[in-house]
């Protein structure tokens, strides 16, 4: 009898297991800090940032180097290292958000200004979040906004 239990608990547990593994993984992202009632130019606002990434509203790149990017990530971010940028610019694709992220926004900002220049067709749909972003190995982030 205890054999036919086993049996029944490893199979109701790889369900789970299967279940699980083939559900998407959503981060939690957590906004800290004071809001600030006005933002730089091309900066994506930091609360509705949470909203937007939930309702798939926006493209979420993230520049950082493809290490640290493996390392902790935004589970919805694409990775698009800022160091590759002459690269992968030009194949943006029109009608869609992008907000780019980086661990202080620095590059984020660089990367958005240099778009602006480069791809003017475009320009009114690249943004980058002005905040400090906390990485979580489980993909959550804590935002802090600049």
């Amino acid at each position: 009898i205890m054999e036919n239990y086993m049996r029944k608990f490893r199979l109701l547990l790889l369900f789970f297991l299967v279940a699980i593994l083939s559900c998407p993984a959503y981060a939690a992202i957590t906004v800290d800090g004071t809001i600030p009632r006005t933002y730089p130019d091309f900066a994506y606002p930091v609360q509705d940032f949470a909203a937007a990434v939930e309702q798939g509203k926006v493209i979420v790149i993230d520049v950082r180097a493809e290490k640290a990017f493996a390392k902790r990530r935004l589970t919805e971010s694409k990775n698009l290292p800022y160091a590759k940028r002459k690269g992968w610019i030009p194949e943006l694709e029109g009608g869609l958000t992008y907000v780019f992220i980086c661990d202080e926004g620095d590059l984020a900002e660089k990367v958005v200004r240099e778009i602006r220049r480069e791809r003017p067709e475009i320009k009114d749909s690249v943004f980058y979040l002005d905040a400090e972003i906390a990485f979580q190995k489980n993909g959550d982030v804590y935002i802090e906004a600049n």
